[in-house]
């Protein structure tokens, strides 16, 4: 249950992200790029919302997590791709996902945080299932079945080995970009 609060943390710190969006290995190179054009993509998703229409889902929603949204305009496209290769993303889905990634990763930033180790609590959880004797076969196949689909949901929020420490020495020029409050 620990891990499951933990994720349900995780997701709400990752609005801005896509919870979809898939992780990458992240490098140096690509921490420094998403710092460095962070105020130049929210400044042109304000300047989409003002010249296309608010494409926000929720009031006060961070801009950069509508730009996606604007994709199927064409100059906006045009602008996001320029602005893309200017900070040294290949594409808008590169930067969500080293976005995704950082975001994921930045809680354990903390010296007493670890990533939770996904394979040990299921490994609890199931032990729990199969211990259960007032569950019959039937319900406890469901049962376990359920707890597969969930973990491996669940695994997907669990950052990347090594992007907590590429993250790490970048921790006080994230902050603000993460975790503005």
């Amino acid at each position: 249950m620990r891990f499951l609060v933990l994720i349900a943390a995780l997701l709400f710190a990752a609005a801005p992200a896509r919870a979809a969006d898939e992780q990458i290995r992240l490098t140096s190179a690509m921490v420094e790029s998403y710092i460095v054009s962070h105020d130049t993509l929210e400044a042109l998703a304000l300047g989409f919302a003002k010249e296309f229409g608010d494409r926000s889902e929720t009031p006060g929603e961070d801009p950069l997590s509508t730009l996606d949204a604007y994709q199927s305009i064409e100059p906006a496209r045009q602008k996001t791709e320029a602005a893309m290769k200017a900070a040294g993303f290949a594409s808008l889905d590169e930067w969500i996902k080293v976005n995704t990634s950082i975001i994921l990763a930045y809680p354990y930033l903390d010296p007493t945080a670890a990533p939770p180790d996904v394979n040990t609590e299921k490994a609890a959880a199931l032990a729990d299932i199969k211990a259960d004797a007032t569950l019959d076969d039937t319900t406890r196949a469901q049962a376990i079945a359920e707890l597969d689909d969930q973990y491996a949901e669940l695994a997907r929020y669990v950052p990347l080995p090594g992007n907590v420490d590429t993250i790490r020495p970048f921790k006080s020029r994230l902050q603000p970009l993460v975790d503005p409050n």
